[in-house]
C-alpha cells in the first residue's frame, strides 16, 4: 500500500481512496446506465453539520420525472426509521411495483420485512456499482451542487428547511 504525508499525518493510499468515495467528497453525479420503468430508487446522503456531525437526508425518486417524492432528515439512521420513511412516502396502495436500492446497512430486516408486506419488489444494485442507481446519483450530485455546496447545515432542521426549498424549485425547474 502506498504512503503519502499529508499535513504531518501520514495515510495510506486506501485511507484516501476510502475518504474520496464515502459519499462526502463524492457527487459529481456523471454516470450513465438505464434503470427500470415503474421503479422508485431509494437512497442516503451524507451532510456534514457546522459541528462536524452527519447527518442523513433520505431520498425516495420517481423515475418517470426524476421528481422527489419523499425525503427526511435524521443523524442516526436505523432500519426502522427507514421503514417508517417508505411507509410515509408511500400512503395506502401508492406504492410502485418496484424498489431499486444500494447495499447500505439501514436497509435492514425490518425494511426487508415492510417493502414485502407493501407488495414492492426490492432490486438491489451490485455491490459499489453506483452506475446502476444513475438517476438518484445524478440528483444526489445536483443536491449537491446546487444547494448543500453554497449553506452551511446547523442542524437537521436547518437541512430539512433548506432541502425544503430546493426541492420547490427543483421541481419547479427540471
Amino acid at each position: 500500500s502506498l504512503v503519502r504525508e499529508s499535513g504531518g499525518e501520514i495515510q495510506s493510499e486506501s485511507r484516501m481512496r476510502e475518504i474520496r468515495t464515502s459519499g462526502l467528497m463524492s457527487g459529481d453525479g456523471k454516470r450513465g446506465g438505464a434503470l427500470r420503468q415503474r421503479s422508485r430508487p431509494s437512497s442516503t446522503l451524507p451532510v456534514p453539520t457546522i459541528r462536524f456531525q452527519i447527518l442523513y437526508v433520505f431520498l425516495v425518486l420517481a423515475h418517470d420525472r426524476r421528481r422527489i417524492l419523499h425525503f427526511n432528515v435524521t443523524a442516526h439512521p436505523a432500519a426502522e426509521w427507514t421503514a417508517q420513511q417508505l411507509r410515509d412516502a408511500f400512503p395506502w396502495d401508492s406504492a410502485p411495483s418496484y424498489l431499486l436500492r444500494d447495499r447500505d446497512r439501514i436497509f435492514g430486516d425490518h425494511f426487508t420485512r415492510q417493502v414485502r408486506d407493501m407488495g414492492i419488489k426490492e432490486v438491489l444494485s451490485a455491490p459499489r456499482s453506483p452506475w446502476q442507481r444513475a438517476y438518484v446519483e445524478r440528483v444526489i450530485g445536483t443536491i449537491r451542487r446546487e444547494c448543500l455546496d453554497h449553506v452551511v447545515v446547523f442542524n437537521d432542521t436547518s437541512l430539512r428547511q433548506m432541502l425544503n426549498l430546493y426541492f420547490d424549485y427543483y421541481h419547479r425547474c427540471f
